[in-house]
């Protein structure tokens, strides 16, 4: 029978949605929209993955599917992360051991992991940033959601990324009461400019003072001009590409067009005679301002100190706030100078339903987060 009993609700639904769904569904996140109307690899190179959303109640969360064989972002491909990405670390890390063994190794390990098909995966409120907005669900939304993608995509792994547990330890409990383990995945940095430690810090005080005698303006998102977008997309892939891996996401111009105009990022910029040298981009909600990603000229002179300004930035806005402030990862010593503190990442993995060969993989991985002495 279609009819309920008076005075009862209808069992709330599950549904994919496209972007013509995403935007009837009263969404107003352009970027998430224009993801999935025109697929994620126009807006970040190395996301060739595919996008859709799921409602469930009256929460909407992107989805991306990623299969094996690609070599994808970190943010969109577990043997980008787990492998690739941890390789190219170790190996700055020790710049004076042979890199032969590790490529050895790893090249062994990455082998058998991709035998295991480990990027097959269906990620959960994937944004395709390095740190994603937070979109918590409870344990029985998260137990019939599982049932609901497990049914549609019954050979991939469910994957939540970055589960703060300092951040949301409710969410984390969740995601284990349905059925979801954590893996080790990264070291962040958290910042509380009401804190003790931060107000001890002279560094932050330091830096403060360099913004505040700088000669460069900051400007917010609305006083970048779209001939400017070129720019921010050169400063911001000379850093995360060219300089450190191009397993970072692939920003493209499209991008900076896309999320400069939005309300999903916000931008601050550094300026003077009429050029863009540094830019930093973060978002808000739930308490905490969030870094999303940095540009900046590595050409000019270091004495400028265009990073610490951009962090100074990040800082005074978080302070004015009265925010607490995630720093994301990288840069350890630098943040812990002025006064955050680490914190470990977790990617939840739900593989129950997965075969023997399947789960091999996501054992070896938490093996391996354990190694590293993430815990």
């Amino acid at each position: 029978m279609s009819e309920t009993l008076a005075g009862t609700r209808p069992a709330p639904r599950i549904e994919l949605l496209d972007a013509d769904g995403f935007r009837q569904a009263g969404q107003r996140s352009a970027y998430l929209e224009a993801l999935l109307a025109s697929g994620p690899s126009r807006y970040i190179d190395n996301a060739r993955v595919e996008m859709t959303a799921v409602r469930i109640d009256d929460v909407v969360l992107p989805l991306v599917r990623g299969n094996p064989g690609l070599r994808n972002a970190d943010s969109c491909s577990p043997c980008s992360h787990y492998v690739r990405y941890t390789l190219e670390e170790l190996l700055k890390r020790h710049p004076v051991l042979p890199a032969w063994p590790f490529r050895a190794l790893f090249g062994a390990y990455g082998a058998l992991l991709r035998a295991c098909s480990l990027d097959r995966v269906l990620y959960l409120n994937n944004w395709l940033f390095a740190t994603n907005p937070h979109q918590g669900l409870n344990a029985d939304q998260l137990r019939r959601l599982t049932d609901f993608l497990r049914s549609r995509c019954p050979g991939h792994a469910l994957v939540q990324r970055c589960v703060n547990p300092r951040l949301h330890p409710d969410y984390r409990d969740a995601l284990a009461a349905a059925g979801f383990r954590m893996v080790n995945s990264r070291r962040v940095y958290l910042l509380d400019p009401r804190s003790e430690r931060f107000r001890d810090s002279g560094n932050a005080k330091l830096d403060l003072q360099l913004l505040e005698r700088s000669p460069y303006e900051v400007i917010g998102g609305e006083r970048i001009g779209e001939a400017e977008i070129p720019r921010l997309a050169e400063l911001y892939r000379s850093l995360y590409i060219d300089k450190h891996s191009s397993l970072n996401p692939g920003l493209t111009e499209a991008f900076f067009a896309l999320t400069l105009r939005g309300s999903d990022l916000q931008y601050r910029a550094l300026k003077r005679a009429g050029a863009i040298d540094g830019f930093i981009v973060f978002f808000v909600g739930g308490g905490v301002l969030t870094g999303a990603f940095i540009g900046y000229d590595r050409g000019r002179p270091r004495k400028l100190g265009l990073y610490r300004q951009l962090i100074a930035v990040l800082i005074a806005e978080a302070r004015d706030r009265g925010l607490l402030l995630n720093l994301s990862a990288g840069a350890a010593e630098f943040k812990s100078l002025r006064g955050a503190f680490p914190v470990i990442e977790y990617d939840a993995i739900y593989d129950r339903h997965l075969s023997p060969r399947r789960r091999l993989a996501w054992w070896l991985v938490t093996q391996q987060g354990r190694a590293w002495g993430l815990a």
